[in-house]
């Protein structure tokens, strides 16, 4: 199974604010929606309530959080591990879709990114985790209005 970052990074690192993202950019909500349709995201728990406590349809909605009550159409597990554990058995691709602890996770585990890199400086309390760019390939970049999507691949597991 293919293991798949997708975030959005302003250029000063912010990915959220308030519970939010602080852009609103079309194109790349398609592109995300697109990429994830029928696989499995794992996010959580502030990034689903980001999306006003609903599952995103069309996906197997997988939430990390000790204290979320069960829902239908969700899958909630106490820790990142056994989320990971779910995805692997529901869908061809997992995509880590937020927020900062899952993406810190996420980088130990993960094959591909797909970063929507945001042009300018936000304010936000939510930050994309540092990681060894050298770790990661690109393989390909596509200028949008608005953003930069690069997709890098893992060159080697530590």
């Amino acid at each position: 199974m293919e293991k798949i970052i997708i975030a959005a990074i302003a250029d000063n690192g912010v990915i959220g604010r308030d519970n939010d993202l602080p852009w609103d950019l079309p194109e790349d909500r398609r592109l995300f929606r697109d990429l994830t349709l029928g696989q499995a995201v794992i996010m959580g728990r502030r990034t689903f309530e980001s999306l006003n406590g609903k599952p995103l349809p069309q996906r197997h909605n997988i939430v990390v959080s000790r204290t979320l009550a069960p829902q239908a159409d969700i899958h909630i597990c106490p820790d990142f591990d056994s989320a990971l554990t779910i995805a692997q058995t529901l869908a061809e691709k997992v995509f880590f879709i937020g927020g900062e602890q899952i993406y810190r996770r996420a980088l130990a585990v993960a094959d591909l990114m797909i970063l929507s890199h945001v042009h300018g400086s936000f304010t936000g309390d939510t930050f994309f985790p540092e990681f060894d760019a050298n770790q990661w390939r690109l393989v390909s970049e596509k200028d949008y209005p608005g953003f930069q999507q690069q997709v890098l691949r893992r060159q080697f597991r530590q």
